[in-house]
This record gives C-alpha cells, structure tokens and sequence, in this order.
C-alpha cells in the first residue's frame, strides 16, 4: 500500500503522463537560471511648449542637444544616443467647454544602450544632478544576445538534468527501466520581471545633497522547460 502511495505521489508532484499499452513515460523537467543582467538601457523624455510651431522645435532641439552635451561629458560618445521617438502637436485646451489654441507641445525620445555596472548608472544620474536639464528619465536592465545564448544553454542542461532524474527516480520505485528517449518537446524561456531600486540623492548634515550611487540590481531570474518521454522496459 505504501508503494502505491508513493508512485502516486510522484506522478502527481512531478507532472508525469504514464501509458500503459504503450510502455511509455512522460514528464516535464524545468531549468532555472539566475543571472546579473549585464545591458542597460537608458531613456530620456524632452518636451517643450511654445505658442509657435517653429519655437518649439527650436526649443526641443536646443533641449536635445544639452542632453549630447550632458551625456558626453559623461563619457558616452553622441552617436551612441540614438532618437527613438519625435513629434510636435497642436495643443488645444479647454475652457468652459470651449477649445482654445494653446500653441505646440514638442517631444523627442531619446535612448542609450551601454554595458551594466552600478557606477555608469551613478555617473549617468550625477550628470544630469549638477545640470539643470529639464527631461524625465528611465531605466531598464537587460541581458546581451551573448549573455542570452548563454543562459538558454544553461537552461536546457539544467531542464534535462531534472527531467532524467525524475524519470530514473520513478522507474526505480516502479521496478521497471528507462529505454531508449521517444520524443522531447521543448518550450520557450521565460524571465520574470527585473527589479532594481532607484538611486537618491542623499542629503548630508549640512544640508547639501551627495551625488546618487547608481542601481542596485537583482538578478534575473530565467525559466524553461522541457517534456521528455521514455519507453520503458522490464
């Protein structure tokens, strides 16, 4: 009866499909794999609002060009920043129901890729605190296609190795032996969220502010998996 109960167990825990009349076994292995990204992308919003068409794509482009300045100084060379969105619109408003010219609104969307470590964060942040540069900014980390082939590597040695051992496990308890591999199925990775906490300025005795520290960055976290099925002999 223990026996029993603990082939079942196995089967259920361990997403095993099991066919009598053809001797088979089945069952999914997963891999998981956790890694720093190592490619950072920044993002940079610049707006303006100018009554005149021409002003304010005068206005934006003099807006732009402090953030080539500011990211050269920096140390990042003008061709790496790329723009990845541009628009100047008609601003309309609205009052007591009525729509009034409010002239134009300009943005452009610019974005730089560069290699991860907390201190190009820092100099980045601590470029645009010294400077009175009016854009947004915004941050994501992640993985190289070097680094990425990598992980899927090791995903799918990681999502075999689970799947044989689960397999050798269950046929051991069933008194039965693995023959030759039928037929494997293979999925797709999958990452879960990266999450980094945001740098601040840190305000001192005296009242003045230090420069920011750059990103603390968790690891990501990769997942895949792979089903396997065995034909079983006695």
């Amino acid at each position: 009866m223990k026996a029993i109960t603990l082939f079942s167990f196995l089967l259920l825990s361990f997403g095993v499909i099991a066919q009598q009349n053809s001797r088979s076994l089945e069952l999914k292995g997963t891999g998981t794999v956790k890694m720093m990204p190592d490619q950072g992308s920044l993002f940079i919003n610049v707006s303006t609002h100018q009554m005149e068409m021409n002003k304010a794509i005068s206005e934006l482009d003099k807006k732009t060009v402090e953030i080539f300045k500011l990211l050269e100084k920096a140390g990042f060379k003008r061709e790496d920043i790329k723009t990845i969105g541009y628009n100047v619109n008609k601003h309309t408003i609205y009052r007591n129901g009525q729509p009034r010219d409010s002239g134009y609104v300009g943005r452009q969307q610019l974005n730089l890729e560069f290699p991860y470590k907390k201190e190009t964060t820092a100099k980045i942040l601590s470029a645009f605190a010294d400077q009175a540069a009016e854009a947004q900014l915004r941050f994501s980390f992640n993985m190289s296609d070097a680094k990425m082939k990598e992980v899927r590597e090791m995903l799918i040695k990681d999502a075999i190795r689970d799947a044989r051992q689960k397999a050798e496990l269950i046929a051991e308890e069933s008194a039965v032996s693995l023959g030759e591999i039928s037929e494997i199925k293979y999925g797709e990775p999958e990452q879960a969220p990266i999450r980094f906490e945001r740098a601040a300025m840190m305000e001192t005795q005296d009242g003045r502010n230090r420069q920011p520290q750059g990103f603390d960055i968790r690891e990501a976290e990769f997942t895949d998996t792979v089903w396997i099925k065995w034909n079983l002999e006695q």
